[in-house]
């Protein structure tokens, strides 16, 4: 019933018409959400986050109840897809209100999303930080594009604030790993590669 009026209530207060819309599929068509569910559980086992997975399939599968972590994420996969950035930023803070438990999927939709405009690189660092508060681990994936944020912005002070977030990573037990950054990097132009590793490994070596 807690995730029925979540999901009620959601719908009936967002007032944007792009996701008025796709509240109407979802109700339509439940099968989506399913889906989404299904997409969350696969990427955190992946991850080896385990319990969290666990968390998802038990809801989702077991008790046939939509987990609200995951409407709320495809809430805010949803306006990233429509580049409302700002809206996407104010449903995790939506999240966080609500008291819904967040997990790494979740993150890595929402930073992956925020650093995709240089404006809210600033957000995309303090959710990746947020992780690490909250004794989560955020694969190389998720903190190696706050990095290449960093690397686009083309500017020094936004270097210097990435060497200093290496510094807080590591102090947090979470610092990068090279050959796994190397592995999300691996497409991507060689001097970006090289102006990224030097902002990260520069602290490491340090």
């Amino acid at each position: 019933m807690a995730a029925v009026k979540i999901y009620d209530d959601l719908e009936h207060n967002i007032s944007d018409e792009d996701m008025q819309t796709v509240f109407m599929e979802w109700r339509t068509n439940p099968g989506l959400l399913h889906n989404e569910s299904m997409k969350m559980y696969t990427a955190l086992l992946e991850d080896d986050n385990v319990e969290q997975a666990q968390e998802v399939f038990k809801l989702s599968v077991e008790r046939g109840i939509l987990p609200t972590v995951v409407l709320y994420t495809c809430v805010t996969e949803t306006y990233f897809s429509f580049g409302k950035n700002k809206d996407a930023l104010e449903a995790y803070q939506g999240m966080l209100a609500a008291g819904v438990a967040l997990n790494c999927y979740t993150y890595t939709v929402l930073i992956k999303g925020l650093i995709d405009d240089p404006n809210f690189i600033g957000d995309a660092k303090k959710c990746l930080l947020d992780i690490m508060d909250r004794d989560m681990r955020p694969n190389a994936a998720t903190y190696t594009v706050v990095f290449v944020g960093f690397v686009k912005k083309e500017d020094k002070a936004a270097e210097e604030e990435g060497k200093e977030l290496v510094k807080v990573m590591i102090r947090k037990g979470n610092g990068p790993k090279a050959r796994e950054m190397m592995r999300v990097l691996q497409d991507n132009p060689t001097t970006l590669i090289r102006r990224v590793l030097d902002i990260v490994f520069s602290k490491v070596k340090a």
